[in-house]
């Protein structure tokens, strides 16, 4: 598990903070990174996205944001920010690239958590 925590922080993940936030249970930790990753947020937001429902998309954004930085993964977090924003504030032309942004960093994530088993 501390390889695997080793490259989240290579990767620009705060796994200390989180750590601390579940009074220092890395097992339980990596249960929660586990079920993050089992979740298709991001396909439900590019859904949202493709339909041009563009509240339904800042509602997922938004929650992206908040577990990212509850989780402490950091570059998803910055890129749910930046694509909440663009909704926010209704710059839709800065969607894709912030998108694309946003999926590069979950693959990265994905690579890094299933090269890891506890």
């Amino acid at each position: 598990m501390d390889v695997l925590f080793s490259e989240l922080k290579a990767w620009g993940a705060d796994t200390d903070s989180a750590v601390r936030l579940v009074l220092g249970d890395k097992g339980f930790y990596y249960e929660k990174l586990s079920e993050f990753g089992e979740l298709k947020e991001t396909e439900l937001l590019k859904e949202a996205l493709e339909d041009k429902d563009y509240n339904r998309a800042f509602r997922i954004a938004h929650d992206l944001k908040g577990v990212t930085v509850t989780l402490g993964l950091m570059p998803l977090h910055y890129a749910a920010a930046a694509v909440t924003e663009d909704l926010r504030e209704g710059h839709h032309e800065d969607l894709f690239r912030d998108m694309e942004i946003l999926l590069g960093e979950e693959a990265a994530f994905l690579k890094i958590l299933s090269r890891r088993a506890v």
